[in-house]
This record gives structure tokens, C-alpha cells and sequence, in this order.
């Protein structure tokens, strides 16, 4: 899957790189964050989150036997906190995104709106380099989603009640 995200998305919006942290000439303040902590620039206070310092691993999520990972066991929230973002990462992608299709067949734009509105409510999501806590989270969401909605199409529904009525 990969591959395709070199023809997804453009420089500003997430996922830039999946490997290595964002460039530091974005903002002032992210290459302060990933630098040491003897910054020339004392004039910025330091904020409770460290956007930006929490990479993804390696692998892809739910993919745990090709060397993937479980989110909830990544994240480290209690249960609770888990099932209330995903849960809400869940509505915005009811509310802004189709959901017959895959992530990779989403817009930028939408995509963009969820990571934003998700950051808004979940300050705490903004330490994850790239949203990729939101991302995973859509990823599974709407490949559930799609897979539903593919299997269950009235046309297919359709013709196959029809050939099991036939005479033999």
C-alpha cells in the first residue's frame, strides 16, 4: 500500500514520511522540538504536547504477521480513551469522507478536515508525527467499510437470489 502514497497527497498534508520525522524547515518551533534542548530561541514557551515527537512504527497496522503493529497496544490509552477516539475518528469519517472507499481514494481536502477537527477535540493526538494514530484509525475504518459496502451491493444481492430461485 506504500506505493501509492507518493500519488495521494501533496507536501502539506499528512503523511509527508512515513520513516523519518517531518523537515524541520516547516516551522520554527518542530525544529526546535526535535533538536537538543540548548535552543538559541528561549523566547517560545514550552507547550504541554510535543507535537510531532511520537513517530509510527514500522509495519502497518493490524499487519502484525508482516511485521505490522496493534494500534491500541502502540498507543498505550486505557481502554476507555481508545474506544472514545476511535469512535469519534470514526464519526468524522461517517460525517467527511465516503466510506465505500479506502483511504487512499479519498480526497486531501477530507482528509485534512479529520485530522484537524480529530486534533481539535484530542489535543493529545498532536504528539503523533504526521497523524498517524487518526490515519491508522481510518485505515481500518473504511477498509472495514469499503469491504462492507462491496460485498453487500444491491446488484449483486440481486443476481444472486435470482439464479438460486431457477429451475434446475
Amino acid at each position: 500500500m506504500r506505493k501509492n502514497w507518493g500519488n495521494e497527497h501533496s507536501s502539506d498534508s499528512p503523511p509527508s514520511d512515513w520513516a523519518s520525522p517531518p523537515p524541520s524547515s516547516s516551522s520554527p518551533s518542530s525544529s526546535s522540538s526535535s533538536s537538543s534542548s540548548s535552543s538559541s530561541s528561549p523566547s517560545s514557551p514550552p507547550s504541554p504536547i510535543i507535537e510531532n515527537s511520537i513517530p509510527k512504527p514500522s509495519g502497518d497496522v493490524t499487519r502484525i504477521a508482516r511485521g505490522g503493529y496493534n494500534l491500541e497496544d502502540k498507543v498505550k490509552w486505557d481502554d476507555d480513551k481508545y474506544a472514545e477516539v476511535q469512535n469519534f475518528v470514526r464519526t468524522l469519517a461517517q460525517t467527511h469522507l465516503d466510506t465505500k472507499c479506502s483511504i487512499s481514494r479519498q480526497s486531501l481536502q477530507s482528509l485534512e478536515e479529520v485530522y484537524t477537527k480529530a486534533n481539535e477535540k484530542y489535543p493529545m493526538l498532536k504528539q503523533y508525527q504526521n497523524n498517524w494514530v487518526v490515519r491508522d484509525f481510518l485505515i481500518m475504518y473504511l477498509h472495514n467499510s469499503a469491504s462492507r459496502a462491496r460485498s453487500y451491493t444491491p446488484q449483486e444481492a440481486g443476481s444472486s437470489v435470482s439464479r438460486a430461485r431457477r429451475p434446475q
